[in-house]
């Protein structure tokens, strides 16, 4: 059992640091697009008719760093945000905030609670997230957002530099045990 918790510390930070790496070498012009959980959701359950479970729109949220609650699970920077200040880039906003968009820099998807399959965390009272499939359907109006601005070629030169990062699944075993769900019948859980 100690290992398994040693591997679940040590991918993702293997994976951080090449992130970290990969990116501060980039120009600032290199746009970062966030997908998963509530580990990179900078907001959007704000935005969505949800639980004040899969929320973190209030107090102590926020008040480290922010000085107010911003949605983010954290009381202050997520992991996504210090790689876009190591990048030069501004925090990356969620792509369901209202106003104008500017998706130049990219967009955060990530949903607090999500997993990476539809069926994760349904059945739940009033928990209502933006699974993986729904953030990857958002992902392509961004694309096709740039498309607009910047024509064909130019959207596919910058999403060919753009950095990709996923914190997604924890909230698929995390279901399992939650609830009286189905997936376990439906998917074969194994661990390489």
């Amino acid at each position: 059992m100690k290992i398994i918790r040693l591997i679940s510390l040590l991918v993702p930070s293997i994976l951080l640091a090449y992130s970290l790496a990969s990116i501060s070498t980039a120009s600032a012009t290199k746009p970062f697009f966030l997908f998963g959980d509530s580990f990179l959701d900078a907001g959007s359950n704000n935005y969505i008719n949800t639980s004040t479970v899969a929320q973190a729109n209030f107090y102590p949220y926020g008040i480290t760093f922010f000085h107010y609650p911003t949605g983010r699970c954290s009381d202050g920077r997520l992991a996504c945000d210090f790689i876009a200040e190591n990048a030069n880039l501004p925090f990356i906003p969620p792509f369901l905030q209202p106003g104008e968009p500017q998706f130049f820099d990219g967009s955060n998807f990530a949903s607090g609670g999500a997993g990476a399959l539809v069926k994760t965390f349904q059945g739940l009272v009033r928990v209502q997230v933006i699974d993986l499939p729904m953030q990857l359907r958002n992902y392509k109006k961004v694309e096709k957002w740039l498309t607009c601005k910047l024509g064909e070629m130019g959207a596919k030169k910058r999403l060919r530099r753009a950095v990709f990062m996923f914190s997604v699944g924890t909230n698929d075993c995390v279901t399992l045990f939650l609830t009286n769900n189905t997936l376990s019948a439906t998917y074969t859980i194994s661990i390489c």
